[in-house]
C-alpha cells in the first residue's frame, strides 16, 4: 500500500468515527459506543501526526510534543494544535482504568473533539498532496 492511501485510509476511519455519534447515551452500551469512538478517532489523528511528522523528518516524542512541532514549524494552525491536543487529554481520560472517567467533562467536550477532527482531516487532506507529490 502506498503511502497516500495509508492517509486516505486513516482519515477515511476517522470520518467514520465521528460522524454518527450516539446521542441517546441512557444506556451504558450506547456511552461506551460514544467512547469508543471518540477514543478511536483520537487515536487515528495521533497516528496520522505522526505519518506527517515521518514524512516531514520530525523527530518523534509523544502524541501532544508530536502536534506541537506540527505548531514550532508551522504546518497546523495555533488553534487546532490547542484543540487536538485537548483532545489527547480526552482520549488520555478515556483511557483510564483507574474509575475517574469525568463523563460530564467528557460529554461537554465531544463538540470540541468533532470541530478539532473535521478541521483537522480537511487540513492533512491539503498537506499530503504538498508533501507526497513532491
Amino acid at each position: 500500500m502506498d503511502r497516500k492511501t495509508e492517509y486516505i485510509e486513516k482519515i477515511d476511519y476517522i470520518i467514520d468515527s465521528i460522524t454518527v455519534l450516539p446521542r441517546d447515551l441512557s444506556k451504558p452500551f450506547m456511552k461506551d459506543a460514544l467512547y469508543y469512538r471518540l477514543q478511536s478517532g483520537i487515536d487515528t489523528m495521533a497516528n496520522l501526526v505522526k505519518m506527517l511528522c515521518a514524512d516531514l523528518n520530525i523527530q518523534m516524542v509523544n502524541d501532544s510534543s508530536n502536534i506541537e512541532k506540527l505548531l514550532k514549524y508551522e504546518i497546523l494552525d495555533t488553534q487546532l494544535c490547542i484543540d487536538l491536543i485537548s483532545t489527547i487529554e480526552i482520549r488520555d481520560m478515556l483511557l483510564s482504568q483507574n474509575g475517574t472517567l469525568n463523563e460530564q467533562v467528557v460529554l461537554e467536550n465531544v463538540p470540541l473533539i468533532y470541530e478539532a477532527l473535521d478541521t483537522f482531516i480537511d487540513d492533512v487532506q491539503l498537506l499530503i498532496s504538498d508533501i507526497l507529490d513532491k
